[in-house]
Order: C-alpha cells, then sequence, then structure tokens
C-alpha cells in the first residue's frame, strides 16, 4: 500500500490524537429544556442545556431581545430562570461565545408554547383577617378574564360574579354569623372548576343597632325604624332587616309613676314590647352583636 506525503501527514495526526486521549469535535450548544416545538409551564419558566465549551459566556435573547449572559460550569452545563412568561409562543436563541466576548462558537435557536395554569387569588380580605363589619366584600383576581368566579363560606355559596378583562373581580355579601369562617374562591372554566383559592377569616361584627324614643300613642318613625301602637304593645319595624338575631332592651317613662316595659318578642324584622298603663314614652335599643 502506497501513501503520499499528505496522507502520512493526516495518518500521523490520527494516530496521535487516538494515542494522547484527546477527542476533538465542533463546538455545540442546545437546550434540554425545553426543547424546540414543545408545550412548558412559564411560572417560573427554567432554561437548562450543554455546550462544548466549559466556563464560557453564552447570550440569551428571547423574543429578539438580547436580555444577558449566563456562564457555563465546568462541564459546559448552564440554566438560567425567568419569573414569569405569558401564555403564547416564544422564540430563545442561545449563542455560546469565545472568551474574547464577541465571536460566536455555536449557536442554538428554539420555539416553543406557553401554557401556564389557571390561577385565582383572594388579595382583600388578607389570610387570618379580622372582620368587623357586614355585609363585607371578598375581591381578588385570576388568570382568566370574563370568567366565572364562585365564592363559598364554610361550604356554601355565598356569591357569584364573572372577572372582568384583567382578571380582577369581587363579591359582597352578609356574614351570618360571627367568628371562624373559611372562604373559599373557585375559578369556572367550561363549567369545571380549574383553579381555587382559600382564606380564613375571623368575624366579630356589630351588625346593626336601632334605638330611640317611642311615644305609646299613634304611629311615626325615627332614625332607622317606624313604630305603631296598638292597646298596650309598641310594635318597632326597623328600616333595614337584621341578618343577625336581634336582642332588644327598653325603659319607660310616666309622669304619674312608675312604668314598666317587657320585650315580648325580638325578631330580625320587628320588636314588640308591651307597657304598663301609664307609660307615656319609652326608650329603646335593639341591636345584633352576633
Amino acid at each position: 500500500m502506497h501513501f503520499g506525503t499528505r496522507g502520512i501527514r493526516s495518518l500521523l495526526v490520527v494516530i496521535c490524537m487516538l494515542a494522547s486521549g484527546t477527542l476533538v469535535a465542533s463546538d455545540f450548544i442546545t437546550t434540554t429544556s425545553p426543547l424546540d416545538s414543545t408545550t412548558v409551564s412559564g411560572t417560573p419558566l427554567v432554561v437548562t442545556g450543554t455546550s462544548s465549551q466549559p466556563n464560557a459566556r453564552v447570550e440569551v435573547i428571547f423574543e429578539g431581545t438580547d436580555i444577558g449572559s449566563i456562564t457555563t460550569d465546568e462541564s459546559g452545563n448552564f440554566g438560567v430562570s425567568f419569573a414569569s412568561v405569558a401564555n403564547g409562543v416564544h422564540s430563545l436563541t442561545l449563542n455560546l461565545l469565545a472568551p474574547d466576548g464577541v465571536t460566536i462558537l455555536a449557536t442554538t435557536a428554539i420555539s416553543f408554547a406557553i401554557v401556564n395554569p389557571a390561577t385565582i387569588t383572594i388579595t382583600t380580605p388578607t389570610d387570618s383577617l379580622e372582620i368587623f363589619s357586614n355585609p363585607f366584600t371578598v375581591s381578588g383576581i385570576s388568570s382568566n378574564p370574563s370568567a366565572t368566579v364562585n365564592v363559598s363560606v364554610d361550604g356554601s355559596l355565598a356569591g357569584t360574579t364573572t372577572s372582568d378583562e384583567f382578571g380582577n373581580w369581587s363579591v359582597s355579601f352578609y356574614l351570618s354569623s360571627n367568628g371562624n369562617h373559611a372562604i373559599l374562591a373557585e375559578l369556572v372554566h367550561g363549567g369545571t372548576t380549574v383553579a381555587t383559592h382559600t382564606i380564613s377569616i375571623f368575624a366579630t361584627i356589630i351588625q346593626y343597632i336601632v334605638k330611640g324614643l317611642v311615644p305609646t300613642i299613634g304611629s311615626g318613625s325615627g332614625p332607622g325604624f317606624t313604630y305603631t301602637n296598638s292597646g298596650s304593645v309598641v310594635t318597632i319595624t326597623p328600616t333595614t332587616p337584621f341578618v343577625f338575631p336581634p336582642t332588644a332592651l327598653a325603659t319607660g317613662q310616666s309622669s304619674m309613676g312608675l312604668s314598666t316595659v317587657t320585650v315580648i318578642s325580638a325578631s330580625t324584622t320587628e320588636l314588640n314590647l308591651g307597657f304598663s298603663l301609664g307609660t307615656e314614652n319609652i326608650y329603646f335599643i335593639f341591636t345584633a352583636f352576633s
């Protein structure tokens, strides 16, 4: 067999490379996640990959914009994380740079789809907050605009609304009792609950107070109530019905001597007071604390 001078030199180079154990390959860079044409989550978006160069700079270009560079480790691997990337198809280009920071040794370009899980968050009230008013408002934000939001209290539906074009939503309703309550917000898409968020609140609510002075003849009105008399009973009706079961206290006034006033009944819609003969006016307080 005959080798020319050039062939002998090439053969000697190969023999020397094999003898030294050195593997010569072209520079490369590639992603291990996400892969080209795949679908991943963007909360967060984690990009990982490998390259032929250890401790080298990798230029990161996202959607055509250079957003900076990262450095490969001793094995040529690299990783970078984006806190939040919106739904849609996105492009990513990675350039492996030479030590001069300018020369591109290798490049890779991929496109991928982001599909983030649906989310809903109660922003008001905050978790573990004590509530002092009734009705009160639960509001928040969701990942889906124009979607149905159901709000439940202790497992019972309290209100339904629709998120706006930005995903914001708000529901107002009455609590029916004081104490600890679990507030659940559900994001519904296509009839299916796709996301939930639960908080706890503690309610200490003085729901309503009606108080005043009424005569024991005729009918009329006062601040927040109306009244009528029938025989020895005066009926007081609050302008706004109570939500919590109310209680009442009352005392009478008489120019002729002692006066006795008795609470006959107290409901969410009226207070009935009995009074003794000679009672001219009745002072009362009608209130719900729980």
